[in-house]
């Protein structure tokens, strides 16, 4: 036992050695942790830059706190890109030499760049302090994150037209308070003349720092979304200039992002709208024939079903294959296909991997609705084998309609007919939505013509 220990202890520190997948879940997390890093610096930044004065820097300041806790992890994070792999053309690159490679000719120097803020915290003079706002470059990096965030978790249609609504929610938020920053750091420059702090009816002299932003992200809020409600206005001649370019600025992002929201909102009710007109037609159809309120209810449940997988867009594995290359393919089959065999213990105790490999390719996918019959007991003409990868399985004696079993997902059925060549003993339906593999037992033994010793075997599981 303490040799296991040992052993794992060892493949784990050999692994360390090896670079991360860009993909991998660690780095897919870090990444998201980097990414709301990043935002919070950046925020912290530019308030830093224009509402706190540099003399008054200190950590005991948590704007100041938070950005040096941003700076060390984005730190952390260049050391680790040279610890990770990265896709060219499509090909994953492993290699620690084009790794090193490929990061100084890309993000290296932009990185280093980005870091030069970390004196303006540490050191809080003029010069210093001008160089947070370098720590603004890092924003370059925020939309590849969040692109391979929702690549790896794969977001369905309604889930991933949330998150697209608060991307732009956030976009309209950032340029929101960078205006705020512009318009309040141009109190700074005209000292000598009335600004939009004092006006008929507040004043903002001598308020609270706090007090002062709100105010700024209040007027350049009401003036993206074109409201204008008047209780704050630039007074001087450079506070106008400056509310023009705001106004110029604020109508191309408040446009955009505006015309996204309501595309995703659009093609989300085309959706709907559709599903619900199919649903209309299918249930005046059944109306008319005067089907039982069961089965209406059964076919509209099943209907619903398909059409949600139909709005997940699940391509047909075939056509998916159709598109990749001869190595991809291979991969898609091994991390799929030959898994469901490998794991079955049926086929892995008693067939060779290379086998199960070469088999695996003879999976098809098959799926079924609530209480639809897989298969009939005494049945000669399917002998195939069923994985199930959803769903659940009813094996049941059909002449008195007795149930043997009910299997799940990771459990495989239809074995006795498969090695024997025998009739069904039972028959199978499934209980619900259930989505299965199966491996018809003439294309399983077409395979063994090439591999003698897993023929010798299957002779010996049929005798």
């Amino acid at each position: 036992m303490f040799l296991e220990y040992i052993k794992k202890f060892l493949r784990w520190v050999k692994g360390l050695s090896e670079p991360f997948k860009p993909d991998h879940a660690v780095i897919v997390y870090w990444k998201l942790i980097v990414m709301i890093t990043i935002l919070m610096e950046g925020f912290v930044s530019t308030y830093i830059q224009a509402f706190v004065d540099e003399n008054t820097i200190d950590f005991g300041d948590k704007t100041a706190f938070t950005s040096l806790i941003g700076d060390i992890i984005y730190v952390f994070d260049i050391i680790l890109n040279f610890h990770t792999a990265y896709y060219y053309h499509g090909e994953l690159r492993s290699s620690r030499k084009d790794i090193v490679a490929h990061y100084l000719k890309t993000y290296f120097m932009w990185d280093i760049i980005s870091i030069l803020g970390i004196p303006g915290i540490l050191f809080p003079t003029t010069f210093w302090h001008d160089l947070l706002f370098f720590n603004l470059l890092r924003l370059y990096h925020v939309p590849g994150y969040m692109n391979r965030i929702e690549d790896y978790f794969q977001f369905n249609k309604y889930i991933g037209s949330i998150v697209k609504l608060l991307k732009l929610s956030l976009i309209i938020f950032i340029f929101a308070h960078i205006f705020a920053c512009i318009f309040y750091a141009v109190t700074l420059v005209e000292t000598d003349e009335q600004s939009w702090l004092q006006n008929d009816d507040m004043n903002l002299i001598g308020r609270p720092i706090e007090d002062i932003y709100i105010a700024s992200l209040y007027y350049s809020i009401t003036t993206m979304a074109t409201v204008g409600y008047g209780d704050i206005y630039p007074r001087s001649k450079l506070e106008r200039v400056v509310a023009i370019a705001i106004m110029i600025m604020s109508s191309i992002v408040f446009g955009y992002t505006l015309s996204s929201m309501g595309s995703i909102i659009t093609d989300l009710s085309n959706y709907s709208s559709e599903a619900r007109e199919k649903m209309r037609v299918i249930t005046k159809y059944m109306n008319e024939k005067g089907l039982a309120k069961d089965t209406q209810n059964r076919i509209r449940k099943y209907l619903e079903f398909y059409l949600d997988k139909e709005n997940t867009m699940r391509t047909e594995s075939e056509d998916i294959l159709h598109f990749l290359s001869d190595n991809l393919k291979d991969e898609i089959i091994k991390e799929v296909n030959a898994k469901i065999l490998c794991d079955c213990y049926m086929f892995s105790s008693n067939f060779r991997r290379k086998f199960l490999y070469t088999v695996s390719r003879s999976l098809i996918e098959k799926s079924y609705g609530p209480d639809e019959i897989i298969f009939h007991q005494n049945d000669e003409g399917d002998q195939s084998v069923y994985f199930i990868t959803s769903g659940k399985v009813d094996i049941f004696y059909e002449r008195c309609d007795m149930s043997l079993q009910k299997l799940s997902k990771g459990h495989s059925f239809g074995g006795i007919a498969f090695f024997s060549g025998n009739p069904r003993t039972s028959s199978a339906r499934s209980l619900e939505f259930t989505t299965v593999f199966y491996l018809p037992r003439e294309k399983f033994i077409q395979k063994l013509v090439d591999f003698p010793i897993e023929k010798v075997q299957f002779c010996c599981d049929i005798s």
